[in-house]
Formats: C-alpha cells, structure tokens, sequence
C-alpha cells in the first residue's frame, strides 16, 4: 500500500505543470566555466537526447532533481535526429510528399537555463549500424526516422544561423564527412584497397575542411567546434584549428581510431577544448577522460533505461563487488530484493526510497514508471561520475581513479 501511494506522488509529479523558470539560476556557456588549461577543466557530459531535451525528465523533476546550473552537463542537439519537417502536396493532402531539415530550431522553454550544443549528428551511424552514411560535394546523405535524407552545409550553416537557435556561444559542431573502417582485406587485395582508403581520406578530409570554413565565414558563430577523428587527416586540418571562433574539437569516430592516446595527445597542442560527441561503453568513457577530453558523450544514459538497466559504480568503495556495477531490474534475482539501487545515493528513486524489488515489478508490469525512475537514477549517477573525475583530474590523481573505476567494471 506504501508502495502504491509514492507511486501515484511520482505520477503526479511527472505531470507537466506551468514552471516558474525565474526562480532557476541561468548557467552560462558551455566552456564559460572551463579554464582553457588543460588539468583545470571541468569535465562534462554530452548527453544524446532527441530535441535537445532530458529523456523521460518533466519540468517538475528537472527542477527538483537537476536545477541549473549544472556544470558537468551539456544538452546534444543533433539535427540527424530532430530537425526534420514534412513537405505536403498543393491538393492539401494528409501525407507528406517528402521531408526536409528545416531552417530553425528553438529550446523549450524550461530547457533554456541548461547549456545546449548544436551538432548534425553525434555518429551518422550510431542507432543502426547497417545503414550506412553517404557524402557528396553537396552534403551528407544520412539516415533518419523518416527515411534517408541529404543534409547540405548550407541547410545546417542556415539552421545553425536561425535566431531561434539558441544563443550567440551555444557551441556549433561543424558538419563533417565519416566514413567506416574498411574490414581487413586479402593479401593480394591489400594494396588496392590502401589507395582506396587514402583517396577516401583525403576526399573526408577536403570536404570537411571546407565546410568548416563556410561555418567560419559567417559573422553569427562565435563558438565553433571542428570535426577531428577517424578518416579525417588532421596535419592537414592543424593550420585551420587556430582562429579564434574555434573554441574547441569535437572527435568523430573514437571507436575506430587506432591510437586514441596519441591522437588526443596531439590535440592537447592545439590549447583547445577537447570533446568526444559519442562512445558506446564506460570503459571508452571512462578512457577518454583518462587521455585528457573535456567532453563526452553517450547514448547508454537512455539506452540502459530502456533495458531496465541501474548504473551503480561505485569508486568510493575499493571492497564493492563489481557484478554490481550495472543492475538489471527485469532480472529475476530482484524479486524479493527490497535494498535501495545504490546506498546513500541521492537520486530520483534512491531518495523516495524505492527498493529493487519495487522496480522489478514495474517492469514485470511493463510500466512508463520504470523507465522515469532509472533515468533519474543513470543521469544521476553519471554526473556524480564526472563530478568526481574532475577532481582527480584536479588534484593528479586521474590514472588511479580511472584504474580502480576499470578494476570494478572488468568482470560485469
């Protein structure tokens, strides 16, 4: 009956409502805070979410769970994933003909105190990845919800431009060309396909420069990242990466990259922040803050939630077992489990007292609740995550700190 009751509060708390946004503290830019220094970064997350917006998160809970300012988040707005309108036929009727990127975007209201970062997409082929991306002179040509669509430098650079876009230093990622690593071809094919691979290469590379300088010449952007990673030369890039609207890099690819540790180092030359717009694990998170990004983002916030997934590191403790590291709550084991996800965690579910077996029966019962409360909980636990990194970070202590998060997370 206990049970019952605090379920129907967070219901009713999930209910969108008028919210005074004068009584939130407005954040500012998203490297305002950061010093260009390398060891005085704060480190943030990138958090992948379709319009910009916190999955799952009403007004109500943002502003008592996650009031701005939050100064290790930052809100991805990938233009892939939102920015599409449909086109109807003259005869006014009911079905699109076809679809277009529209030439403006615009924050919610009770999301415009949280920093937001304009970017095409955060990987052309992060949500499936047997669609692959094309580009031409013209563009890219992507995959979307409403089918494939090509994305020219000038619809982004007019999207990007639209005074409803956010503000003058919300950060901009220039449009880039990516390719796949190719897979390990036969001896006798090897050459061949080595002149392949470089003529793509440098094919990205001209491409992508070229459409960083289009976003340079215009007068509006003050705060541009440029496109470094995988397929894209970046001695050739070097002599581009010091004007002044560049404020930071934004690396594509970090899975595919061979030597991540020497690529980050190289643009730790640059004095610019450094971000990685997307990883699909905590060990490659949890590496890229290690070799010195600013920046990082993932989809696994919102992803785990769907797979009724708890993300429970714990690097206080050195006696935590690590098969607890991320908790499955449709598993059975839960059933009669009635401990928190985490002790003494402050988030959405530990706070109200929630116990494992609670949330088990949500999803047993396949409940919108389920997924609310675990979102909190990740989104939580993350930024706790890079709270902490950045303070070893700041006292030296970063190698230890990422060896003893990797200890725990070696056998999950």
């Amino acid at each position: 009956q206990e049970s019952c009751w605090a379920r129907k509060e967070i219901v009713a708390s999930t209910q969108t409502r008028p919210v005074n946004i004068s009584r939130m503290k407005r954040s500012r830019s998203s490297f305002e805070e950061s010093s260009t220094e390398h060891g005085g970064s704060t480190i943030k997350l990138l958090l992948h979410g379709a319009d910009g917006v916190i999955p799952y998160m009403t007004p109500m809970l943002l502003q008592k769970y996650f009031a701005p300012p939050q100064p290790h988040l930052l809100l991805g707005v990938a233009v892939q994933d939102t920015c599409l309108v449909p086109i109807y036929p003259n005869d006014d009727s009911s079905k699109p003909k076809a679809y277009e990127f529209k030439d403006s975007w615009t924050k919610d209201s009770y999301l415009k105190d949280y920093p937001h970062v304009l970017v095409p997409s955060f990987d052309w082929n992060e949500d499936d990845s047997q669609k692959k991306s094309e580009a031409t002179d013209k563009g890219v040509s992507v995959w979307t919800l409403r089918g494939r669509q090509c994305l020219s430098n000038q619809s982004f650079v007019d999207l990007a431009n639209s005074k409803n876009s956010g503000s003058s230093n919300t950060p901009v990622v220039s449009l880039y060309d990516s390719y796949e690593a190719p897979t390990t071809p036969v001896p006798r094919q090897q050459q061949r396909m080595h002149l392949k691979q470089q003529k793509r290469e440098q094919q990205a590379t001209e491409r992508t420069l070229r459409w960083l300088q289009e976003l340079i010449s215009s007068n509006t952007f003050k705060n541009i990242w440029a496109t470094v990673g995988f397929g894209i030369k970046f001695s050739e890039q070097k002599n581009n990466l010091a004007h002044d609207k560049i404020s930071g890099l934004a690396i594509v690819g970090w899975e595919q990259i061979p030597d991540k540790k020497e690529f980050v180092t190289n643009l730790l030359g640059t004095k610019k922040a450094i971000a990685v717009l997307s990883v699909n694990s905590v060990e490659s998170l949890l590496q890229c803050i290690n070799y010195g990004a600013d920046v990082v983002g993932t989809n696994l916030i919102k992803q785990w939630s769907l797979e009724h997934k708890a993300f429970c590191l714990c690097w206080k403790s050195s006696t935590s077992s690590s098969t607890d590291c991320i908790l499955d709550l449709a598993d059975k084991i839960h059933e009669k489990d009635n401990s928190p996800l985490m002790e003494n965690c402050k988030c959405l579910a530990c706070s109200q007292n929630y116990s494992r077996a609670y949330i088990h029966h949500l999803v047993r019962a396949k409940e919108l609740l389920a997924q609310i409360l675990l979102m909190g909980h990740n989104l939580h636990h993350f930024l706790q995550l890079f709270e902490a990194a950045t303070k070893a970070r700041k006292d030296g202590q970063m190698q230890p700190f990422v060896d003893s998060c990797l200890q725990k997370l070696k056998f999950q």
